[in-house]
């Protein structure tokens, strides 16, 4: 299996600065983040369920790999920039993807899509820069958003660079299956 979208190459960054109620700066050497991207913007220090998805509308590069980012709407909410605290700055993680995999309407909102590679030893497998909107289904189990179940040892596989949001169970399940990479996927929204 390869599915492998154009993966955004820095999938989250730290807020570097607020310009304006709704412009913020972020250092991407070489960025992709471009007008119509939905970015998720986290919620300062302990502050749960604060996050805010934007889009960005406008994208402008400032130098020394610094781009300033006008949004569709205010951030109206507490931010903490890296000037403030480099350790607790927030996070902006970039959404979009050009491949997106959606689970299907269902009477019951509990129930998504689910993906499962199941039984490929030794067999590479590579999922990247995909979007995966409304998959898993909870109380099901083995129901996942991206799920690999009893491949054995796969060094060769790779799972990067993914959005994973509005999933009904958990994001990304590996059961019986060793030396998987795991890595730079986003997930929002997960029950």
């Amino acid at each position: 299996m390869l599915v492998k979208g154009i993966p955004n190459t820095q999938t989250r960054k730290k807020l570097k600065h607020v310009t304006a109620p709704n412009e913020i700066v972020l250092n991407l050497p070489g960025g992709r983040w471009r007008e119509g991207s939905e970015i998720l913007i986290t919620g300062a220090g302990a502050a749960m369920n604060r996050e805010v998805v934007h889009t960005i509308t406008r994208a402008q590069s400032i130098g020394n790999g610094d781009w300033r980012f006008t949004l569709n709407k205010n951030l109206n909410m507490p931010t903490t920039t890296e000037k403030d605290h480099p350790i607790m700055a927030v996070e902006v993680a970039h959404l979009s993807r050009n491949i997106v995999f959606e689970g299907g309407l269902s009477s019951d909102e509990l129930i998504g899509g689910h993906f499962w590679v199941f039984r490929t030893p030794s067999i590479k497998q590579h999922l990247e820069g995909v979007d995966i909107r409304n998959f898993g289904q909870q109380g099901s189990l083995g129901r996942y958003p991206i799920h690999l179940h009893f491949c054995n040892d796969s060094p060769d596989t790779l799972i990067a660079r993914n959005t994973i949001r509005h999933s009904n169970q958990r994001c990304v399940v590996i059961h019986g299956t060793n030396h998987v990479t795991v890595r730079e996927n986003v997930s929002y929204m997960i029950k």
